[in-house]
């Protein structure tokens, strides 16, 4: 039986592969601006599986402690995980971009294109701007955190 991690693990390398496939075979064919939302769907999903992967291969190995509050399990993958895996501030603030930009997605209102931009208006009036340059950037850095755990688990040799 596979262990949660690797489910996990298996679960965000496809998500980032939809994603990435997204930005850079189909955008450049049909050259519509909402697929960004999409990509941000889908780089949320990766986010949340990665760190889930994280946290039971952590767990796993007894090294850290789980709660069934998310936001407590959130604070311990920042407290514990960050600084021992050596992610990148930018890094962590693109993972964590991703999922604030996937959550006003999901709460807003209205989203319309305007020039070479989809703009997210928020329950406050506020506007978050993405274009297919910014998520392809998101895609550039969330590559290299895949690549770090992968590496990681790799020389436990819990992955190929």
């Amino acid at each position: 039986m596979e262990q949660k991690y690797l489910t996990s693990f298996k679960s965000a390398e496809r998500a980032l592969k939809v994603a990435d496939h997204l930005a850079y075979v189909t955008y450049p064919l049909i050259k519509e601006n909402k697929i960004c939302l999409q990509i941000i769907s889908e780089l949320n999903i990766f986010s949340i599986y990665i760190i889930n992967s994280i946290l039971q291969y952590e767990y796993y190995f007894k090294n850290i402690q789980l709660y069934s509050n998310p936001k407590d399990n959130l604070e311990t993958f920042r407290s514990q995980c960050v600084p021992k895996y050596g992610f990148s501030d930018n890094e962590i603030k693109v993972l964590f971009e991703v999922m604030r930009l996937a959550e006003a997605h999901k709460k807003s209102p209205m989203e319309f294109v305007k020039d070479m931009n989809v703009v997210i208006m928020t329950d406050s009036m506020r506007t978050e701007i993405m274009n297919i340059d910014k998520v392809k950037g998101f895609i550039r850095e969330l590559k290299g955190f895949l690549e770090k755990i992968r590496l990681r688990l790799s020389q436990n040799r819990l992955v190929g």
